[in-house]
Parts: C-alpha cells; structure tokens; sequence
C-alpha cells in the first residue's frame, strides 16, 4: 500500500542499518578517514564537524547560516546527527542534501555498531519513506488552512454584527483566541516543512500565517522550537521548560531559585491555572520581535508591527473606538490562545524528568520525555493531532494527517526494542501537569 505501514510487517529486528554510499574521491583527492574519537574533537562554534550517514562534515563556517540556528548544529557536533537530519531535512533528494557534500571532509573509519534500537528505527523510516508517508495532502492542508482563516473572520464578525456590550465582546474574543490558537497549529505544519516539500515555500507562507496574523517571527520561533526537539526536557538546552522565575519543574531547579528569594513558587501549584498557559502567547509576544530586532531581522519586526496594524484598524471600529472595549477585547484574545496553545504543549512532556548532562540519541530523547494524548477526534482536531506527539517528535516533518497511519507500526518497533510509547487520557495528563509542580516544590 503507498500510503500505509500496515502491510510492511514488524520492524525491530534489522542486523545492519542501510547507508547511502559516496564516491571514493572528492574531485579526484582521496577522501580521508577520521576516527569517532578524533571527531568528537571537534564540538566548538570555531570547530564543529557532524556525522551523516557514516559521512564527516565539516559544518564550522555554516553555523551562523544555518536556517535552523546554530546551536542545533553545536549540539549534533562531535556526533551522529544521521537521525537529526533526516528528521530536520526530510528524504535525501531535499535541498539540504543537494548542499551537503560541499561540506564533505571525510568518512568515519570503522564506525561502531548502532544500537539496535537506532537500526530499528531507521529501518522504520525507510518504510515511511516508500510509504509516501511523508508527502502531504494539499487538499487536506487547504481545507484547513480555509477553516483557520473563516475562524478568524468570525472573530471579528461578531465584534461587528453583536451588540457593542462586554458580553459580546468577551465571547468575539474567545472565539478569535481559538482562531489565533488553530492558526498557531497550522504555522507550526509550516515550520516544520509539513505542508510543501520545498522550504522556501512553507516559508513565504508562514509570512503571512505568522508573522502577520499572529504576530510572531518566524525566524525566532524556528530557532527555539529545533532545540525543543533535539533535547525535549534537557535543563541545560530546551528553553520550553525555562519557565523562572514562574515555575520549577523539578527539585532542582526549585531550591536553585528559592535560594534565590523566589518563595513564591511554593505556590506555583495553586497558580499555574491563572499565571501559565495564559500568559505564553502574552510572553512571546514580547521577547520574539525584541530577539529579531537584536538579530536585525527588520522585515520580521516590520511584519510582526503589521499584525498590530491590521487589529487596531479591524478592531477599533469594531466596539465604536472604545479603546477600553478594544484593550479588553485584544488582551482576551490573547490569552485564550495563551490558555489554548500552553495546555496543548503541556500534556506531552512536563510530567516527565528533567535531565541534565546526559547527551540521548534521537529515539531516547523523544520516548524518555514524551507522550500521546488519547481521546479520539475532537481531542486530535484541538490539538493539531499533536496527540500525536510522539509521531511528531521522531518524524517532525510528516504532515500531521498521517501520524495515526503510523501509530501501531512505531508503538511495535519501540515495543520490540524495550522502549515504550507513552500515552495517558486527557485529564490523566492534565492531573500529570499539577502533580509534577507540585512535587518540584520541597520544604526549606
């Protein structure tokens, strides 16, 4: 079946793992060979080389280029990042690819064995590669990305059309957070290179769905959101779970920043419901266009200065230039998405531990600090079938209409390799959120 898993038969017990095989020379020079020890040298911002595919890369001068930032390459340096670009980059054949070799120094000589769940899972991968898994649905990405937009015309038609009263204009902002939040779900598609198989295009895109209806630039998201995923839940990298001076998601950093005078997060518990979710989109919305604007990205922070633009010239009007109505109305709007995007991207790793120094290959870290969310199709429609979390931290770039497609052959494959697919019901994962801050806090 092209677009099914279902008769490929079970996966997990491969002896080799397939490579891609390169030219023995390099125009006609003989290419050399580096030792694994010799390449872990080389794990600085001056001196970073990457492994791909058995190849030695030599990606120093590349890093303040890299599309994805540079501290996704720095954290692959001196590794494997076979795993890390498939994900990131998609099938060879990408553009990624095409540019590779130009950075070719080497091969490693006499590789070590991968471990059996890595040959696994890449086996895994070539199958969803034949599968055609990883090629999007235009149609299904167009009709969602027609009922995002009919979402955020209703949002402002019932400022229009309701009466000019507070109750008219709380529930107009309710139902334009949830468009601000479904638009979110849908530029996400885009930042990971879901919905087209040509980057440049998922970006223009994202101009408009980011950058200008959400207000967000697509450059700072992208750099933070790759390190979430090479490191989910990784104290010294993931910046997700740098919540301070908020909240603390473990023993450790609690007593770290009580020391520090943060006494109040003995109570973070009690308002986590008030203080977290609804103030993520409040939060980003100031520390993204001040990061572009120190990177110098003008275009981004122009964009991100249209969004305002567009809600104080559709808005205003809308409840008779009251500009209180109206700053109640905007400030709502926000933090029902806050609300709406804070618990969809809480109930798939807070409730798992922190780590500190201790470096995981690319299935380890997803399944260690990972889960599913089950509740059928309402709860996968308000997610963004980021119920699906663990299909989408290993395959970042499969379209997400394709995650179930694959559920039972990678929950087999973990399976059959001592690892486990975690998944819990909605309100276990909710109670999962307040159970851990609430163990994080201890008596001083």
């Amino acid at each position: 079946s092209k677009h099914s898993l279902g008769s490929l038969g079970p996966v997990g017990h491969l002896k080799r793992v397939h490579c891609f095989v390169w030219s023995a020379s390099m125009g006609g020079a003989k290419i050399v060979s580096f030792s694994e020890n010799e390449i872990k040298k080389h794990q600085s911002p001056g001196d970073a080389w990457v492994v791909i595919e058995n190849g030695v890369y030599d990606v120093s001068k590349f890093l303040s280029r890299h599309p994805g930032g540079s501290s996704v390459l720095l954290r692959a340096a001196g590794h494997d990042a076979t795993d890390h670009f498939h994900a990131f980059h998609g099938a060879p054949g990408s553009t990624a690819w095409k540019y590779l070799s130009a950075y070719k120094i080497g091969e490693v000589a006499d590789p070590s064995p991968l471990p059996q769940h890595i040959v696994s899972f890449r086996h895994l991968r070539d199958q969803i590669y034949a599968a055609g898994l990883m090629n999007a649905s235009y149609t299904w990405f167009a009709l969602m990305m027609l009922h995002y937009f009919a979402l955020w015309a209703l949002g402002f038609a019932l400022l229009y059309v309701l009466p000019s009263t507070w109750t008219s204009v709380t529930i107009a902002a309710l139902v334009h957070g949830f468009a601000y939040g479904q638009g979110g779900l849908f530029m996400h598609d885009l930042g990971h290179n879901s919905v087209f198989s040509d980057a440049k295009r998922n970006e223009r895109l994202n101009y408009l769905i980011l950058n200008v209806l959400i207000g967000v630039s697509p450059s700072w998201w992208r750099a933070r959101h790759n390190r979430h995923h090479v490191s989910p839940n990784d104290a010294d990298y993931d910046l997700d779970i740098r919540t301070l001076p908020l909240f603390a998601w473990d023993e450790e950093q609690f007593k770290a920043a009580f020391m520090k005078g943060m006494g109040h997060l003995k109570y973070q518990k009690q308002y986590w419901t008030f203080l977290g979710p609804p103030l993520l989109v409040v939060f980003y919305r100031f520390i993204n266009v001040h990061w572009a604007a120190s990177k110098g990205l003008w275009r981004e922070v122009s964009l991100s200065m249209l969004y305002f633009a567009i809600y104080i010239a559709l808005g205003l009007p809308a409840v008779d230039y009251s500009v209180l109505r109206f700053v109640y109305w905007f400030v709502l709007v926000h933090l029902m998405a806050g609300a709406y995007l804070g618990w969809v991207f809480a109930l798939n790793h807070t409730m798992f531990p922190i780590y500190r120094g201790d470096s995981r290959d690319w299935v380890t870290a997803t399944t260690s600090t990972t889960q599913n969310v089950r509740g059928g199709l309402i709860v996968d429609y308000i997610t963004g079938h980021l119920s699906y979390q663990v299909e989408h931290h290993l395959f970042p770039r499969m379209p997400r209409h394709n995650y179930s497609k694959i559920h039972s052959s990678l929950k087999r494959m973990l399976a059959n390799n001592g690892l486990k697919l975690h998944e819990e019901g909605v309100w276990t994962a909710v109670r999962q959120v307040y159970d851990v801050l609430d163990n994080a806090v201890v008596d001083e």
